[in-house]
């Protein structure tokens, strides 16, 4: 990779290269398969697996440490030729988890009951739910513009208005602690079921069953 287009000297100028990479290498995979007459008959869906922080609140570098919008909010892309008719740049919260929903609402099949996602395309509001388990155990959600912040073990929570407070320096948790405990309750239950969850699909590996071979 080479430098790219901007300065590198600092943490901040070296990600905006890498991004500019993997943008190239993007158009370039877009060029191959046009060049091959299969770029209208392939599904895109691009998105970031986590943001970046930078220091916009004190002591959160990286993208693990934190549930701040520059950790938490990534890009994402959608383009389904012939199945999709127009470009819409759409406000709506979604959440990673809704991928695979979505590819199968896009070519007509059904969600399976086990996923936990849905489709981005229902048009329904939902909530995006998501947690860093790396330093405070931390759970988090957004609510239309409310994006709300929990610490599992001590209980402190923050409440930002993401449309008004983009930066998310207000902390609203003391007006509304009606909403903050609903929050507070539907994450605790959230985390539960996710423990839960993971407890019955993980086994020691000596117990698991033989791999079977795929049909060709």
């Amino acid at each position: 990779m080479d430098r790219g287009p901007f300065p590198d000297r600092d943490e901040f100028g070296r990600y905006r290269n890498a991004l500019h990479d993997g943008d190239r290498s993007l158009g370039t995979l877009i060029d191959g398969l046009r060049a091959r007459g299969l770029a209208e008959r392939t599904l895109w869906i691009v998105f970031g697996d986590h943001g970046e922080a930078f220091g916009q609140h004190e002591g959160n570098y990286g993208h693990t440490f934190a549930l701040y919008d520059e950790n938490v909010h990534v890009p994402l892309l959608v383009a389904a030729p012939g199945l999709i008719p127009r470009q819409v740049r759409s406000r709506e919260v979604v959440s990673l988890i809704d991928t695979a929903p979505t590819i199968l609402d896009l070519v007509g099949l059904g969600t399976p009951a086990m996923y936990q996602g849905r489709s981005m395309l229902d048009g329904e509001p939902r909530m995006a739910l998501f947690f860093a388990d790396y330093s405070l155990g931390l759970l988090g959600l957004r609510d239309g513009p409310r994006k709300f912040i929990y610490e599992l073990d001590s209980g402190r929570s923050r409440l930002f208005d993401v449309e008004r407070d983009q930066p998310e320096k207000i902390d609203l948790s003391p007006r509304e602690p009606d909403r903050i405990h609903w929050y507070a309750q539907h994450l605790r239950k959230w985390s539960a079921a996710q423990k839960a969850r993971l407890s019955t699909t993980q086994r020691p590996m000596g117990l698991r069953p033989p791999l079977r071979r795929l049909p060709v």
